[in-house]
């Protein structure tokens, strides 16, 4: 658990250059970013992130996804499935910064009833 309202913690595997994760506190909430596609290739590393962000999340988790240009339908599956798991546990996740695809992606499948997305960290409600 995190003790300072402020703290980044940056995790690269060296061996997959295209993916990267951020975390840092915002008002209480645990963000997670990821940086770079999450495909076929990334999508282990980002479920495995993902949950393990999940687990430590006291509240909102917020999912940034400013720096995800593209998302394989597995990935959209992991995000429902960490939701579900949050709710469950009287937590939530939202989304921030998706990018054009993913939320075309998003709207198509109706997840965005599921998963709210936000243009920006400011802009998601106070509890």
């Amino acid at each position: 658990m995190y003790n300072t309202t402020l703290m980044h913690r940056v995790v690269h595997n060296p061996s997959m250059d295209d993916i990267a994760f951020s975390e840092y506190l915002r008002d209480s909430r645990l963000v997670f970013k990821v940086i770079g596609s999450i495909d076929d290739y990334s999508i282990g590393q980002f479920q495995a992130r993902l949950l393990d962000a999940a687990k430590r999340s006291t509240g909102l988790l917020i999912l940034d996804l400013s720096f995800v240009p593209f998302m394989c339908s597995e990935g959209f599956g992991i995000m429902i499935n960490t939701q579900k798991s949050l709710l469950d546990s009287g937590r939530s996740m939202a989304l921030v910064g998706c990018q054009k695809s993913v939320k075309s992606a998003l709207e198509l499948t109706r997840i965005d009833m599921l998963l709210p997305c936000y243009p920006s960290i400011y802009e998601i409600p106070q509890a």
